[in-house]
């Protein structure tokens, strides 16, 4: 191979600038295209995750029932042991309510605020009532009540209407009100479980206290 020739093999062995450039272009292309679909399906599948604990939670919940004449478990107690966060443990394996990973709380939940006695799902306000006095038999379309759903991290049994209203009594606010929170989907979707012991997903507008279908409250 004559000086000539290798010349003309160095000149075409590797990238030019521009060819580096075209494909540098492409691979951002490509990860701007598939980095929102994986973000998406990431979502979806924390989503299922949690209605499935949901789900699992309403199953426990029965399981208690059977063993306590036919009652749920409270939703708070100021005696400590008998909040539901407690009670219901010994009807799901392995469970702590204060672990972020674990079935007593969502997979989406901002990990960093689980501290103490924080956790990410709450029971309907309504339940603490003394209409309810805990006895799944009261209400008359247990598909249509909630007894539980996603919302904000924190030390708090209750969970409340999408518009931050409970009922005792009558519907009004609470500045410590820990509403239904809707992490899924974009920020558009929430996970509730009811009565009846299925778990969906639900939307603000369905959850709100002026909702044509009520899901909170029983009467």
């Amino acid at each position: 191979m004559n000086s000539r020739s290798i010349q003309q093999h160095a000149n075409h062995s590797g990238f030019t600038l521009i060819e580096l450039l075209v494909v540098i272009s492409i691979i951002a292309l490509l990860i701007a295209i598939l980095l929102p679909a994986l973000a998406r399906a990431r979502d979806s599948a924390f989503s299922i995750k949690c209605a499935s604990h949901l789900k699992q939670l309403a199953v426990a919940q029965h399981a208690y029932a059977n063993d306590n004449s036919d009652s749920f478990t409270q939703v708070y107690n100021a005696t400590g042991d008998t909040r539901w966060i407690f009670t219901i443990r010994d009807y799901v394996a392995g469970a702590k309510h204060n672990d972020p990973n674990g079935v007593m709380n969502c997979p989406a939940a901002d990990k960093s605020q689980f501290t103490g006695n924080k956790n990410s799902y709450g029971l309907n306000f309504s339940m603490r009532n003394s209409r309810w006095k805990y006895k799944r038999t009261v209400v008359l379309k247990p598909s249509q009540i909630i007894i539980g759903a996603d919302r904000s991290v924190a030390d708090l049994d209750y969970t409340f209407t999408s518009d931050g209203y409970r009922y005792s009594n009558s519907w009004s606010t609470t500045s410590w009100a820990r509403p239904v929170l809707f992490r899924h989907l974009g920020n558009a979707s929430a996970n509730v479980f009811f009565v009846d012991g299925h778990a969906s997903a639900t939307n603000y507008d369905l959850t709100t206290h002026t909702a044509n279908t009520n899901l909170w409250i029983w009467w």
